[in-house]
């Protein structure tokens, strides 16, 4: 409320522009207290088009004279995980962790530099269900993460190539001992 209050006695705006402020505000106000969301679902909460938020994105950090501060993968990683039916709800917490540790090593060897911490998150997540046999395809988790499937699957054969350095030592030789042994 303090936000909007600042920026409309600034500038006055009408309908759509009003409310993309107004979502803008509670973007800022959600992110600098600790509990980052896309715009995508902060747009969709208001009701208006992810072009109407990204514009009055840009007019709210202007006014508020806001530099904003990057969100990273593990600001997120927590909710698609718990999101994600394809994760078992006993799982949710390693798979977490395990998610986290993957992007770390992501971004540590550089792999995936030109993706966004929303669709690294999302990639890696699919990623690392996909190693644990929990998850055929992308879609899921692109509906989870509102992350094209695209993305996704570019992220994807880019993880798939390093993916002996990217789990914990020894991680994929326990799985597939453990694979193993379902098996039979």
């Amino acid at each position: 409320k303090a936000n909007y209050a600042t920026v409309s006695s600034k500038c006055t705006k009408r309908s759509t522009n009003r409310i993309a402020d107004m979502a803008n505000c509670h973007y800022f106000a959600l992110k600098k207290f600790g509990y980052p969301i896309l715009p995508q679902e902060v747009a969709k909460m208001y009701n208006i088009s992810t072009t109407a938020m990204s514009e009055g994105r840009k007019h709210v950090q202007e006014v508020l004279d806001i530099t904003p501060n990057s969100t990273g993968f593990t600001e997120f990683m927590g909710r698609f995980v718990a999101n994600t039916e394809a994760v078992p709800p006993t799982m949710k917490s390693d798979i977490t962790d395990l998610c986290n540790y993957v992007c770390t090593r992501t971004d540590e060897l550089g792999i995936a530099p030109a993706n966004t911490a929303q669709s690294l998150a999302a990639s890696v997540l699919y990623f690392v269900c996909k190693t644990l046999g929990l998850i055929e395809g992308p879609t899921e988790i692109a509906e989870v993460c509102l992350t094209s499937v695209v993305t996704i699957t570019k992220c994807y054969r880019a993880l798939s190539q390093h993916k002996n350095s990217l789990f914990p030592d020894g991680f994929l030789e326990a799985l597939e001992k453990e694979m193993d042994s379902a098996e039979n």
